[in-house]
C-alpha cells in the first residue's frame, strides 16, 4: 500500500500533486455528467470521453497506474482532495459512494475500449449495478482487467478528529466523544483584559456578566445559523425532488429545455440531443446557437432545423437564462 502511494506520488524526484491529475478528474466527471442527458454513443458524450482518455494518457506518463480514492463526496489523490468544489466531481463521488466503491484504479494497461466500458457498464443506476450482483461481479463477468474497484467505503478524518481521537483513548478504549461547542471565549478574554487595564473601577461581577453575555450572544447567533443551514438543506432536497419530477414528466413528451446559470454556462439539459448543436454541461452555449436565437420573437414561429423554439427567457442584461423547445 505504502509502496503504491510512493509510486504514485513521485515521477523521478518530483512529487505529484492533485493539480497534476486535476484535468483528468474534471474531464472524467464531466463525461459522467453527460450520461444524464446523452447515451454513451452520442457524439457529445464520445467527444467528452475521448478528451478524458487523452488526459488519462498524460497521467499515465507521469505516474503509471492511477488510484483515485472516494470519500465524503470527494475524490482524493494520495490523501488530498481534487477539484472538491466542482459539482461534476461531487456528483461522480456521491454516485460511486452509493454503490459502495471506496477507490478506483486505472491501470496503465487499460485500452480505450475498456475505458469506454467504464461509462457504459459502471455509470448506471445503482439498482442496475445491484441487479448485476454488485460492482465486483460486474467486473468479473465482463472480464475487465484495466480498471479495478475497492468496495470498501472510506471516511475522511480531519486533523482535529485525529488529535481528539488520540486524546480520548484511555487504556486502549475510546471514551465517548463530547460535542465541541464553538464559543466567543478567546474574544471574551481579550475584552476582559481590556476591562482590567482601562476600566479598573468596574465591579468584578459586572465584568463577569458582560463576558458571559457576549459569549451567550455568540452561541445564540451560531445556533440561528445552524438552523438556517438545516432549512436550506431541506429546501435543496425539495428542489432536487422537483427537478427529478420535471425530468420524469419531460421524458414522456416531445418537449425539451436548457437552463443556463449565472456564469452563462449550461447547467441542465433535457432532450438536448434533439438540438442540432453540441451542448456541453458546464460550458457556454455554442455561439452559433446564441446567434440564431437572437432572431427569436414570441409572436412568430421560430425553428432550428426540425426543432420549434417555443420560449427563450433572458435576464435584464438580455443574456439567455432558459430555452424551451419542441421537437418532431
Amino acid at each position: 500500500m505504502e509502496e503504491d502511494r510512493n509510486q504514485q506520488a513521485r515521477q523521478g524526484d518530483r512529487k505529484l500533486s492533485p493539480a497534476d491529475i486535476s484535468p483528468f478528474v474534471k474531464s472524467l466527471c464531466l463525461t459522467y455528467s453527460q450520461l444524464a442527458y446523452y447515451p454513451e454513443t452520442h457524439p457529445v458524450t464520445v467527444n467528452q470521453m475521448k478528451g478524458a482518455w487523452g488526459e488519462l494518457q498524460k497521467v499515465f506518463g507521469m505516474v503509471g497506474d492511477l488510484t483515485l480514492s472516494i470519500a465524503d463526496s470527494k475524490i482524493l489523490f494520495i490523501g488530498q482532495s481534487v477539484e472538491e468544489k466542482n459539482t461534476a466531481v461531487v456528483k461522480f463521488s456521491r454516485y460511486f459512494e452509493s454503490i459502495q466503491v471506496g477507490s478506483i484504479k486505472f491501470k496503465k494497461s487499460l485500452d480505450y475500449e475498456e475505458f469506454a466500458s467504464f461509462f457504459s457498464l459502471f455509470c448506471k443506476d445503482p439498482q442496475t449495478i445491484k441487479d448485476a450482483g454488485g460492482i465486483d461481479a460486474l467486473v468479473k463477468s465482463k472480464k475487465i482487467t484495466g480498471i479495478s474497484f475497492n468496495t470498501t467505503v472510506y471516511k475522511v478524518i480531519t486533523e482535529d478528529e485525529k488529535i481528539i481521537g488520540k486524546a480520548e483513548k484511555v487504556g486502549g478504549e475510546a471514551k465517548p466523544r463530547k460535542p465541541r461547542t464553538k464559543t466567543l471565549q478567546p474574544i471574551a478574554e481579550r475584552i476582559q483584559q481590556k476591562l482590567d487595564s482601562e476600566f479598573k473601577d468596574i465591579h468584578d461581577k459586572d465584568r463577569t456578566r458582560l463576558v458571559e453575555y457576549l459569549n451567550n450572544v455568540y452561541v445564540r447567533e451560531i445556533k440561528k445559523i445552524e438552523e438556517k443551514n438545516e432549512d436550506l438543506a431541506d429546501e435543496i432536497s425539495e428542489i432536487r425532488e422537483v427537478i427529478q419530477n420535471i425530468e420524469e414528466v419531460f421524458d414522456e413528451t416531445n418537449l425539451g429545455f436548457i437552463l443556463i446559470d449565472r456564469k452563462q454556462k449550461v447547467c441542465f439539459v433535457e432532450h438536448g440531443h434533439k438540438i442540432p448543436f453540441d451542448l456541453m454541461l458546464n460550458e457556454p452555449l455554442p455561439e452559433p446557437l446564441v446567434e440564431q436565437l437572437s432572431g427569436f420573437k414570441d409572436t412568430e414561429p421560430f425553428k432550428i432545423d426540425d426543432v420549434n423554439i417555443m420560449q427563450v427567457t433572458r435576464d435584464p442584461r438580455k443574456r439567455i437564462k432558459a430555452i424551451l423547445f419542441q421537437y418532431e
